[in-house]
């Protein structure tokens, strides 16, 4: 009975994205300063890096590095034109350096 229970605990603590995963990502933004937060969207799709668009689709720099992200990165039940929405800070002490966590859809 306590193993179901773990598992039905452990399940629900990973549907809301209490656990994070590392994945390299692309990352196109304006310079980010440390402990700045930035609001990022992804699509849906089966990129692979996923590509994270911040400050509205400004890009002065394109960078691939890991990123820490809590929340699903593909929803494969859901469309490919779906937009993920992301926010995302940058701290130098961790690592990886920059970490994202969903948002509710705008």
């Amino acid at each position: 009975m306590l193993l179901f229970g773990t598992v039905i605990l452990w399940g629900y603590l990973d549907e809301h994205h209490y656990f994070s995963h590392v994945r390299v990502a692309k990352i196109t933004s304006s310079p980010w300063g440390n402990h700045q937060v930035k609001l990022c969207a992804s699509w849906n799709a089966k990129t692979d890096p996923p590509v994270l668009e911040c400050d509205q689709g400004h890009s002065e720099l394109e960078q691939v590095v890991p990123v820490r992200f809590y929340g699903d990165t593909l929803r494969e039940l859901d469309p490919d034109t779906l937009r993920l929405h992301w926010s995302c800070q940058r701290s130098d002490e961790s690592r990886p350096s920059i970490s994202c966590r969903t948002v509710e859809q705008p």
